[in-house]
């Protein structure tokens, strides 16, 4: 074969082969190359380097480590059944301030790394995440991509898995959470032991709504004998549950012979489809909400050392990795997910985290919420390309954008709204009205559809280090470049209800 034939993956070393003996394309190879040439093979090696390096040094931010995909590497590790990278990862933990925050975090199937074990019904994984002090009492949010209900314990998962040996893990990790496991109901009112039942696990199901039973029995004589009255199990489940009444209605639901039928069963996910749906949409309905209509602008956020040193790792982690075009279903961008630079997304989040964030729960009133960064990817406008996106809502209630080039690079550009807003300037953590003629470009359509005085449909345009944020779901796009390229890094905010 000759030598030119014969290609070596940057990332993982391995041999690849780009064409056959007579120089022919390799058709099945060639999805293999997309693999490698992305760097998709890197998380686990390079994971398992940074953890050995987390476990050597223990440094009290244990961010620093490459976060595939924008998950923390725990739930990276939990979700692929990585268990010698795992444990390298709870190792790095031991001892350090805030391990429970980064053993109980929400990845983005709305999950723990126990949840995500569970669901894999990894008893291996799930009993090292236990004997670390995960806990098994952290519920889930819905995951709207699989239709999944949010308010679901690890337990469910298992239950949903039909794994027997996870749900004896999660139930023997902690006696005084046993009850409180099997008597939680998530957020269509179901228990363990229905997703067990409606999963087709009928024996598992049985077994768990037998415990469920006795569970609630105990809790409710417990009531009665400390002058509580027949609370009938309230007592062991959380708030917003339903009560001893949902337990009991849900356990009723769970017969005592036979398996559940295939009709019950896609009934079921049906309508576990539609209430996920019902709920993400009240979630980001923002209609009749003044609040969510303003376009805020920090003014020199960052540093214009900080947006060049930050574009030079991302356009040299570009030049190695290519760019992406097609990672969101519909409108797509030309982008570079930041997680592809493990030191670039580290500062980014810690930046946002500290100084967006908040402000962001301030201007939009979002007091019952705490933000959570989702996503965040470096976008690239170029005249010569990709000029522009379609107007569009995000996939989250809030985004954000800072311009990273200088704004004599390009014409044109912007963040475009096509519906009315008013725009809002920050200077100095200070939120007021601004004067910012010099940031909008009118975008002809006057006021039409409402809004009142000061809201105008237009082009939000920013200089180097700026921040732009907004409602996701105000309907906006990225504005033509017409010359030169632009580059911008997009956040995309989750705002998700405190408990």
């Amino acid at each position: 074969m000759p030598p030119a034939a014969v290609l070596h993956c940057r990332t993982c070393g391995c041999t690849l082969f780009p064409s056959d003996f007579l120089h022919q394309p390799v058709r099945l190879m060639d999805a293999s190359l997309r693999f490698h040439h992305s760097a998709a093979c890197a998380p686990p090696r390079l994971l398992a380097a940074a953890a050995a390096r987390l476990a050597r040094t223990r440094p009290h931010d244990a961010h620093a480590a490459l976060w595939p995909h924008d998950e923390p590497p725990l739930l990276f590790a939990s979700r692929h059944g990585l268990l010698p990278l795992l444990r390298l990862l709870l190792s790095a933990l031991a001892g350090v301030p805030h391990a429970a925050a980064c053993l109980d975090a929400l990845g983005r199937s709305g999950g723990t790394a126990l949840h995500l074990a569970a669901n894999r019904g990894d008893v291996p994984v799930a009993a090292a995440l236990l004997a670390a002090r995960a806990s098994p009492l952290v519920r889930s949010v819905d995951d709207v991509a699989a239709g999944t209900p949010g308010g679901r314990l690890p337990l469910h998962a298992a239950a949903a898995a039909g794994s027997a040996g996870c749900a004896a893990a999660l139930l023997g990790a902690a006696r005084q959470a046993a009850a409180a496991q099997l008597c939680a109901l998530d957020l269509d009112e179901q228990l363990a032991a229905n997703v067990a039942w409606h999963a087709g696990h009928a024996a598992l199901a049985r077994a768990l709504a037998a415990a469920a039973a006795a569970a609630a029995a105990a809790a409710a004589a417990a009531a009665a004998a400390a002058g509580g009255g027949g609370g009938g199990g309230a007592a062991v489940v959380g708030g917003g549950d339903g009560g001893g009444e949902g337990v009991r209605e849900a356990l009723a639901a769970v017969p005592a012979g036979g398996e559940c039928s295939g009709e019950e069963a896609r009934a079921q996910r049906q309508l576990c489809w539609l209430g996920v749906r019902e709920r993400e949409r009240w979630r980001l309905h923002v209609r009749g909400e003044p609040a969510m209509h303003r376009v805020h602008i920090l003014r020199g956020e960052w540093s214009k050392a900080e947006c060049t040193r930050l574009l030079r790792q991302l356009l040299a982690c570009a030049a190695h990795d290519g760019w992406h075009t097609a990672r969101h279903r519909h409108y797509a961008t030309t982008d570079l997910p930041l997680w592809r630079e493990a030191e670039a997304a580290a500062w980014v989040r810690a930046r946002v985290g500290k100084a967006i964030l908040p402000r962001m729960l301030a201007a939009f009133g979002l007091t019952s919420h705490r933000l959570a960064l989702r996503e965040s990817f470096l976008v690239r406008y170029d005249a010569a390309g990709q000029a522009a996106l379609p107007p569009h809502r995000d996939s989250t209630l809030l985004s954000c954008n800072f311009l990273l080039n200088e704004d004599t690079e390009f014409d044109g550009g912007g963040t475009y709204f096509a519906t009315p807003v008013q725009l809002e300037e920050h200077r100095k953590g200070a939120v007021s009205p601004a004067d910012a003629e010099e940031a909008v470009q009118t975008a002809g359509m006057g006021t039409e559809g409402g809004g009142g005085p000061g809201y105008v449909a237009q082009t939000v345009r920013s200089s180097q280090g700026d921040c732009v944020f907004h409602c996701g779901q105000v309907l906006h796009g990225g504005a033509l470049v017409t010359r030169g390229t632009r580059l911008v890094l997009v956040c995309f905010i989750d705002a998700l209800d405190v408990e």
